[in-house]
């Protein structure tokens, strides 16, 4: 049951009975940028454009497209979420920090990179992501944990 609604240009915002947010893009062509950002304490769950689930943790943001027309799907993130990646061999999924960037074909991973850390982690729980700064690159697998520092280095844990 839905117990609010409202329709912006295209893009239908309503919330379940259980308090979850539900975005449904009505118009395809629209054009620009979301942004969710998530208070102290709190928790977010989004779906994305392409199926793509997001959990983000508290004092978290995301910004993503309102459509992911392009032949890659992008997103940027200042926090932690943890991404259940929707599968599209075609089409890599790019997670952006000021850190460095996590791409992947689907799988199932955490990223924490809150500006006042001195490190990103990434963890994968499923599947292969490559991490890349501008100084190193490394692929992880199942299970895999690497630190990388404000510097672009990157550590195996």
């Amino acid at each position: 049951t839905v117990d609010r609604e409202l329709n912006l240009n295209g893009l239908k915002i309503h919330r379940s009975a259980d308090g979850r947010a539900i975005y449904q893009l009505i118009d395809q062509g629209i054009d620009g940028y979301n942004t969710l950002k998530v208070p102290k304490g709190g928790r977010f769950k989004v779906l994305l454009p392409d199926s793509t689930v997001v959990w983000l943790n508290s004092e978290s943001e995301l910004r993503y497209p309102c459509n992911f027309l392009a032949s890659a799907r992008k997103v940027s993130l200042s926090g932690e979420a943890y991404f259940e990646v929707f599968k599209n061999r075609r089409n890599s999924f790019t997670v952006s920090t000021s850190w460095a960037e996590v791409k992947v074909l689907g799988t199932g991973f955490n990223v924490r990179a809150y500006q006042d850390d001195q490190e990103m982690e990434t963890f994968v729980s499923h599947g292969t992501v490559m991490v890349s700064t501008d100084q190193d690159e490394k692929i992880l697998h199942k299970n895999d944990r690497i630190h990388v520092n404000r510097e672009g280095q990157i550590k195996s844990l």
